[in-house]
């Protein structure tokens, strides 16, 4: 009797101690998917010893891709979770036979231009990442874009009101961020001068909310601005993306109507597997 209370106590125990697993790895992962960090990006590289040598492969035999950013770099909004990053790595093996592999997509999602600046800046792992790399792939800026905007709203997302944004006032407040991505396309080339570098260049989410059209002016301002830095570099290039979104917006945004959905990645892919050929 008193070893059958034993073994029950036993199973009991036991039952609990797995059901306590399994409720510590659910909030975990539940808390991994609504607070995501740098860490669970994607594949990230482990930070180096200083005397570990890094060997870029030749493009012409091998594509090895880092990616950086915001959440466009990132994937959101894609119902299929290939993003451009997974769709440009998928082209490119195709249309080249050359092997492409993703060395890291460290992107987070609502990241601006002085958090991606300051990745570069002070993290070890960021730069091991990007010295590994032979292409680099970068969408930074969106957000800034966005909180200026929301900030001249009163930090009301109303899309009826976008036609009120000031660009003139728009464009001193973007003054800072547009700097910070001419640092970061500058200490890029400093970290691994031999990779190629590929800046997404913003398009407008708002193109058919805004019936004067002045926030398309100023996103092609900052396009422009950021051009002449890239443009400077022969390994650079500013692949647009403004375009392929007008007059059809809402075919190519996610159901956040901000985001691309997988189509609208997959069209920002075919541009830039076209401009890296």
């Amino acid at each position: 009797m008193k070893r059958s209370r034993w073994l029950w106590g036993f199973i009991g125990l036991a039952s609990l101690i797995a059901t306590l697993v399994f409720v510590f790895g659910f909030v975990y992962a539940v808390n991994d998917i609504l607070n995501p960090s740098a860490a669970t990006m994607g594949k990230e590289a482990a930070e180096p010893s200083e005397s570990v040598p890094v060997t870029v492969p030749d493009p012409e035999k091998e594509y090895r891709i880092t990616a950086l950013g915001d959440s466009l770099t990132k994937g959101t909004g894609d119902e299929g979770g290939k993003g451009y990053v997974g769709y440009v790595a998928e082209k490119l093996g195709k249309t080249t036979g050359r092997k492409v592999t993703v060395v890291s997509n460290m992107a987070v999602n609502g990241y601006v231009s002085e958090q991606l600046l300051s990745d570069l800046e002070t993290k070890k792992g960021t730069a091991y990442a990007i010295r590994q790399a032979n292409l680099i792939l970068l969408t930074i800026g969106g957000n800034d874009l966005s909180q200026a905007a929301l900030a001249q709203n009163g930090g009301r997302n109303n899309l009826s009101e976008v036609s009120g944004i000031d660009p003139e006032k728009l464009e001193k407040q973007l003054k800072a961020p547009k700097e910070n991505v001419k640092k970061i396309l500058s200490l890029l080339s400093e970290i691994n001068p031999e990779a190629k570098v590929v800046y997404v260049g913003l398009y407008n989410p708002y193109y058919e909310a805004d019936e004067s059209r002045r926030s398309s002016v100023v996103i092609q301002k900052w396009n422009g601005d950021v051009y002449e830095t890239v443009n400077a570099n022969p390994l650079m290039t500013l692949v647009p993306t403004q375009d392929l979104f007008e007059k059809k917006v809402t075919h190519y945004l996610a159901a956040d109507q901000f985001h691309p959905n997988g189509a609208g990645y997959e069209r920002i892919a075919d541009r830039i597997v076209q401009a890296l050929q």
